[in-house]
């Protein structure tokens, strides 16, 4: 992955947050993006300092946030060598208490985001 200039989608989360160190010791450019700045941050933080992230904050589930984010990691390294869509969301509830929105904010992450 050396030089490889890899966007994590959902970096923060715990799929996102296992890969990403795992990328930057591999000598990968990171993109990291979420929707929550200081945990973007932290995130950045603990990883090697020779090899700076890129960190957008981002939400998947909306085109023009989705746009920016690819055209950010271009502008700043020039190409995306890979993309990792490790944004989910998953229902939490008894069934009896779902209701349709929960289904669709779900939709939107797990489906639609990655489109």
């Amino acid at each position: 992955m050396q030089d490889k200039v890899v966007v994590v989608v959902g970096a923060t989360g715990g799929i996102g947050s296992a890969l990403v160190p795992q990328l930057s010791q591999a000598g990968a450019r990171l993109v990291l993006t979420g929707r929550d700045r200081s945990r973007l941050d932290a995130l950045a933080h603990s990883l090697d300092p020779s090899n700076p992230p890129l960190t957008v904050v981002a939400d998947i589930t909306d085109a023009n946030q989705a746009n920016y984010l690819i055209n950010q990691a271009v502008d700043h390294f020039g190409r995306i060598d890979a993309l990792v869509n490790s944004a989910g969301a998953g229902l939490l509830k008894q069934y009896h208490k779902i209701q349709p929105e929960d289904l669709e904010a779900m939709l939107a992450v797990n489906l639609k985001g990655s489109f």
